[in-house]
């Protein structure tokens, strides 16, 4: 039998080890509380939001002491409010590497797991438009939500603590176990301060070599970005400098470096400046926006 609802899900099965019937409940405590779940809810909330799930069920005839349930699974999220959109930051989270966890990429969102915990980062304002619903509150153009997930009831009860409903009656456990799983996982780490450019500004650089520079426009755009580069580590006459020495001929590297001069100047006649960011940039603007606040 069950119950499914826009709040909550209620299985109710055989027991397999025994006589009677065992019941599984999985539910959002924003959602429970607001009709949505991009919101956290408050602590002084908490309470309200179980009693509210405890009320439907026993109005649809089942009886049960919610907080007597032992809790199996937890997850918990933060929404960064980014100052670019999701596509932008994609870069970078595939070279975030969590310690014993798989990576998977499925675009718009970014999973990283074994058979016990799960980091997921995920585009959140996509996550809603697919599902066809809206939030209760405005909403930041692009949101960005980080979960960790506990899968099981021994990792819940070891990593936070709890382990019947009852022990929920605030978020300082899960708060700091959270906070812990994404500075190991996730933010453990120097970015190196390349330069990238944002997906945004990259998608119409390469629209615009396909559509004027023929055939081989991908081999053009790769020549030219090359150029691009080496030009934005060095100035034109240390490189020339550098060639002449390698190639030991003066006007080859006056060539080449013409040449290159040519084609980083066309490179960022297409690269807006405020348009660039850097692999560090962002993420230290996804540390501070997830982590910094839970100090």
């Amino acid at each position: 039998a069950y119950i499914n609802t826009d709040r909550y899900n209620l299985t109710i099965k055989p027991n397999t080890i025994g006589e009677g019937t065992k019941a599984f409940i999985q539910f959002s405590l924003p959602k429970a509380l607001t009709g949505d779940n991009y919101n956290p809810i408050q602590e002084s909330e908490i309470h309200q939001a179980k009693r509210l799930i405890a009320q439907d069920l026993s109005d649809r005839g089942v009886l049960m002491n919610l907080e007597e349930c032992k809790v199996s699974r937890i997850d918990t999220f933060r929404n960064a409010a980014t100052e670019e959109p999701y596509l932008d930051y994609a870069p970078l989270f595939r070279l975030l590497k969590a310690q014993r966890q798989q990576r998977r990429d499925y675009g718009s969102t970014f999973l990283w797991s074994n058979t016990q915990r799960e980091i997921c980062v995920y585009d959140k304002n996509e996550e809603v438009r697919l599902r066809g619903g809206v939030s209760r509150l405005p909403t930041p153009p692009n949101t960005i939500r980080f979960e960790y997930r506990l899968l099981n009831t021994r990792v819940t009860r070891t990593d936070t603590g709890i382990d019947r409903l009852k022990d929920i009656t605030s978020f300082e456990a899960v708060k700091e176990t959270y906070k812990m799983a994404l500075k190991k996982h996730l933010f453990n780490q120097e970015v190196s301060d390349t330069d990238i450019l944002s997906a945004t500004n990259l998608e119409a650089i390469l629209e615009n070599y396909r559509d004027e520079q023929g055939r081989y426009w991908v081999d053009q755009f790769l020549r030219d970005y090359g150029a691009y580069t080496v030009l934005s580590k060095t100035d034109p006459e240390t490189l020339k400098i550098i060639l002449e020495v390698v190639a030991g001929n003066r006007q080859t590297a006056w060539r080449v470096t013409k040449g290159m001069e040519e084609q980083h100047a066309k490179m960022k006649m297409m690269t807006p400046a405020t348009g660039n960011k850097t692999l560090a940039d962002l993420y230290q603007e996804l540390e501070e926006k997830v982590l910094n606040d839970l100090e």
